[in-house]
């Protein structure tokens, strides 16, 4: 069997004592090896402490355990957080807000949100006296998403109402209906209702876990799938990101998995082996 290195990693500077150290377990080489020391007192063998790996390495991991999108961000966007990283590291000093940076700083806080659920840490706990700061980025990036959403859902309306002007009802609504079959032929894209003219545009979706409140106790695990873009081949609505997506008013995002055999595909696609024991338990898995 091939071991194959993560994207980014040459495989030769991983240290393995530290990661396999870091999830609760001793090397056993080592601990001989710490009982016998060597003749003059050295010993190369010495257990090193856990080092920081780089930013690269440690997205391409959590990725491998959570998913290519579970970081909430586009490879450019994540590409210009790494060059930020590696000018704050190894560059001058800069205090100039440029744009970019600005961007940066909403990536950086976009992908901290998605991994401090998966390691227990509060957002307060976090950012400390910078919450303020990133909550002031956020919320200056939401709202130019919304105008974005805003501006092509407007758009697309126009396109629709110049292009079906006097087109009846039926005729319209069989050409709606053809299209989407026509182009429904993925398995990891279902339809869902276009915000612009009302048609049935095509998403594509991830699977992911929500915790919803049960009349007969507290939260529970609950599948689904999240629609991560969206296109409609009537209007011509093309919604490239999960960020436009969450932007846009009445869009069904989101949808649970009711049937065996959808559940049955989303835990295809999340993998049994990613859920906690409580949340195999509560989906039925156990």
């Amino acid at each position: 069997m091939t071991h194959q290195q993560p994207s980014g990693s040459s495989g030769q500077n991983v240290n393995h004592d530290a990661l396999i150290r870091l999830i609760g377990y001793e090397p056993v080489k080592r601990r001989a090896m710490q009982r016998r020391p060597a003749v003059g007192g050295s010993n190369r063998h010495t257990v090193r402490p856990p080092h920081t790996i780089g930013l690269a390495d440690a997205m391409d991991r959590f990725e491998l355990l959570y998913g290519p999108d579970a970081l909430g961000a586009s490879r450019d966007e994540l590409d210009l957080l790494k060059a930020a990283r590696d000018l704050a590291a190894h560059g001058e000093d800069s205090r100039e807000v440029t744009e970019d940076m600005h961007r940066v700083l909403v990536t950086l806080a976009t992908v901290v949100e998605a991994v401090l659920p998966r390691v227990g840490v509060s957002p307060g706990d976090f950012w400390g006296d910078y919450a303020g700061v990133i909550a002031h980025a956020m919320e200056k990036q939401r709202d130019k998403v919304v105008a974005l959403t805003r501006t092509l859902i407007s758009a697309a309306k126009q396109r629709f109402e110049s292009q079906y002007i006097g087109v009846p009802r039926e005729s319209l609504e069989a050409r709606m209906m053809e299209t989407v079959w026509q182009l429904n032929t993925r398995p990891d894209e279902w339809p869902r209702g276009c915000p612009a003219c009302g048609s049935q545009g095509i998403p594509r979706l991830r699977p992911e876990i929500r915790r919803q409140a049960s009349r007969y106790g507290p939260k529970r695990a609950v599948a689904g799938f999240k629609a991560i873009d969206f296109r409609c081949p009537i209007c011509n609505l093309i919604l490239e990101s999960e960020e436009l997506i969450d932007a846009v008013d009445d869009f069904e995002a989101w949808e649970e998995a009711y049937e065996d055999w959808v559940v049955d595909l989303w835990a295809e696609e999340f993998g049994t082996e990613n859920l906690t024991p409580q949340d195999r338990r509560e989906l039925g898995f156990e």
